[in-house]
């Protein structure tokens, strides 16, 4: 175990640093890690990401890719995230196009929200609010919101 300092002097233990926490990925994208969003204004000077709140994520979302969206603790209980919880990694710059319209919610989650979001899982939502199957495709979900 190392000792590490971070911002504001805080000590943190951490496993042996020689040991890569997360492979190395080919597009060169590291997802973040559940520390990373205790430690807010140091991680976002460190990785470059801006830093913004649940609801500001779900804004971003819905602007870009068309759909909205609930994000959830991962495990077994479920429970939803406050709309003001802060120091999450904004979804505004990750992307320039929405997703592919043959892309379907479950293809989706797995590819744009779980890398960039871990500790996390996330709900589609439909038109009427309920949650999407994962079955269903993008260009059927948008064109219900229309």
């Amino acid at each position: 175990m190392a000792l590490i300092r971070l911002a504001r002097d805080r000590v943190v233990r951490r496993r042996d640093p020689a040991i890569p926490i997360w492979p190395s990925f080919p597009d060169g994208v590291r997802p973040c890690r559940a520390a990373d969003f205790r430690e807010g204004r140091a991680f976002a000077a460190r990785t470059g990401q801006r830093v913004t709140t649940v609801k500001r994520v779900q804004r971003e979302v819905r602007k870009l890719e068309g759909f909205d969206i609930v994000m959830r603790y991962a495990g077994g209980e479920r429970r939803n995230v406050r709309d003001d919880r802060k120091r999450i990694p904004s979804y505004r710059g990750k992307y320039e196009r929405k997703a592919r319209e043959r892309f379907t919610v479950a293809d989706w989650k797995r590819t744009r929200f779980a890398r960039h979001y871990p500790g996390f899982e996330v709900d589609v939502l439909d038109a009427k609010g309920r949650v999407a199957d994962g079955r269903v495709r993008l260009s059927n979900l948008r064109s219900r919101y229309g």
